[in-house]
């Protein structure tokens, strides 16, 4: 992944502001994981019922015809067998994108709280994007293991993105500017330095390992 070294001996400390955010974060992720488990399964059940010829009562069509237009992009849409496949298609590649997004913010709210601890965030942070890796390369053999390209292009562009601005900072840091913008300065040598060169070299290595798992996808 390009990442040469970690230095485990620095401190790393986060304010309860941010853990409580990332709570908040894992909260969120986990609520609309649950949604889009929900759509699958009414997805699921009513595209079985139709392949089976059998009746789908006017509340579950006027659902689905709502759950179907929000998943296409059409305002509504009929609940035939052609709709509900390509719904449930990317109902299923909504679940994926959900799942990353819940280990992220786990991953995130783990490294807030494993007591500053370098090694332990470094292990948390490794440790968790290898079992994204393991679960993606699983449904990539399984028969629903497809991935939208158009989806992890974007994937890669946003993480590059994010990779380039973490770049960015380390070299402000490096010339003694604080991150955040700003008139503050930092000398070498401080804490303070120290935490800001921690804090971006974790920043970088989440990126970087975020990356794996979307290549796990190709």
């Amino acid at each position: 992944m390009g990442f040469d070294s970690f230095d485990t001996t620095a401190g790393l400390r986060a304010t309860p502001a941010e853990i409580q955010t990332a709570e908040n974060d894992v909260q969120k992720a986990t609520s609309s994981l649950i949604q889009v488990q929900g759509e699958v399964s009414r997805l699921t059940e009513a595209l079985s019922r139709v392949q089976q010829q059998q009746e789908v009562s006017p509340a579950q069509r006027n659902g689905l015809s709502v759950l179907l237009g929000q998943r296409l992009g059409s305002g509504r849409a009929a609940p035939n067998k052609a709709n509900l496949q390509a719904g449930l298609n990317k109902a299923r590649q909504d679940l994926v994108s959900a799942q990353d997004q819940k280990e992220a913010a786990q991953q995130q709210l783990a490294a807030l709280r494993s007591s500053f601890d370098l090694p332990r965030i470094h292990y948390e942070i490794v440790s968790t994007a290898l079992f994204s890796i393991e679960r993606v390369l699983a449904q990539r053999l399984s028969n629903i293991g497809s991935f939208d390209s158009a989806g992890i292009a974007a994937e890669f562009e946003k993480l590059s993105g994010q990779e380039e601005d973490a770049k960015d900072e380390k070299r402000a840091i490096d010339a003694g500017k604080a991150p955040g913008g700003g008139n503050k300065t930092l000398t070498p040598g401080t804490d303070e330095f120290r935490q800001a060169k921690t804090s971006n070299e974790v920043e970088m290595l989440q990126v970087k390992l975020q990356k794996c798992v979307v290549r796990a996808k190709v």
